[in-house]
């Protein structure tokens, strides 16, 4: 029987809108960082550690993906920081999944939309009708879970199970 592996898919949180600063930088707003922890915190209980991490480079994604990290208790995790996944694409975020090696338990994929929401009905499809609040629209700090048995490199080819959506922005209670 194949290992059963975890994907952990992250928008980051809510971001500033700066008219100076440029969307590559826009940093994360004190409502953000805010609802990340909070999804950290849901992490850490659920005893979900990340082992793996795909980063788009812009700050706001790193900022997450640090705040959940350092909270998860990981601050000598490495991340794998990549321009690549700024505003990429689905295709482009399921090579990157595929592309993981298969000493990877758990990967979290810490982006952007509309490929995070886009590559999330890809490999959960119908399943996304089990859960009430908006899961087919990952909001600023959204987390959905998904399991699978078997290889990255043929995570599309694999039945998977959402097993979680979580939002931060309901959470940290706010509008």
């Amino acid at each position: 029987m194949a290992e059963i592996r975890q994907l952990v898919l992250m928008r980051h949180g809510k971001a500033s809108w700066q008219s100076q600063c440029k969307d590559f930088d826009r940093p994360l707003t004190s409502t953000g960082e805010n609802q990340s922890r909070c999804v950290a915190d849901w992490l850490k209980q659920a005893a979900i550690l990340p082992d793996c991490w795909l980063v788009s480079a812009a700050r706001r994604t790193v900022q997450t993906a640090d705040i959940l990290r350092l909270r998860l208790g990981q601050q000598d995790t490495v991340q794998n920081v990549a321009g690549s996944l700024y505003l990429a694409e689905v295709g482009d975020l399921l090579a990157s999944l595929q592309s993981v090696p298969d000493t990877a338990h758990c990967v979290a994929m810490v982006g952007h939309n509309p490929g995070l929401s886009e590559l999330l009905m890809l490999l959960s499809g119908k399943q996304l009708n089990n859960f009430t609040v908006a899961p087919d629209v990952m909001w600023p700090a959204t987390l959905a879970l998904l399991t699978f048995e078997g290889s990255w490199s043929h995570l599309h080819q694999l039945p998977i199970t959402l097993q979680y959506v979580v939002h931060g922005k309901l959470m940290a209670n706010e509008d």
